[in-house]
């Protein structure tokens, strides 16, 4: 992490897009071309991030749930879902394609029939959901800043300083 590149690394990413290359304009290009043909291709097939948040998806105790008993199989909730996913055949959704949204709950026209819930017994409102995954985030981060690894130890000297050598060999990504 104390590497030239590292104390770069953010700035490395904006000169990837100021200063574009004709690989970054061929990639972001197919990527376009790509979208029109296939919905989310980005999103869902290549995204590393995305990959990493439904693993987290799929590893959470809340799950979207359906209530057969309530269903009055409109299919609404499939139509709705962003992934595509079959919500209105199954009791309950176990994807790491669903990112939570609840898109399918708020189209549902019969009230409770689609909830995110840790249990087919108990309701969890999305908005006190939000607040509590929110309240986490931020305990990490507080916690990260109160235990000094989330604070850059650069100076704004040495950031000019490493910023004016970022076309140094030695600001090349580590893996070349």
């Amino acid at each position: 992490m104390g590497s030239p590149y590292n104390q770069l690394a953010d700035v490395k990413m904006l000169l990837f897009f100021t200063e574009i290359g004709i690989v970054g304009i061929i990639v972001l290009a197919v990527l376009v071309i790509g979208s029109l043909f296939v919905e989310g291709l980005w999103c869902r097939y290549l995204c590393p991030y995305g990959a990493m948040l439904g693993l987290v998806s799929w590893a959470s105790p809340m799950k979207i749930r359906r209530d057969v008993h309530t269903c009055i199989d409109c299919d609404r909730c499939t139509k709705a879902c962003p992934s595509r996913l079959p919500v209105a055949s199954k009791l309950q959704i176990i994807s790491p394609e669903c990112m939570g949204c609840l898109k399918c709950e708020n189209v549902c026209p019969i009230k409770d029939c689609i909830t995110m819930a840790p249990t087919p017994k108990t309701k969890v409102n999305g908005r006190q959901f939000a607040l509590v995954v929110a309240g986490i985030f931020l305990a990490f981060v507080i916690t990260a800043k109160v235990a000094g690894v989330w604070n850059t130890k650069l100076a704004d000297e040495e950031y000019r300083y490493h910023f004016s050598q970022r076309d140094n060999p030695a600001y090349s990504h580590p893996g070349r």
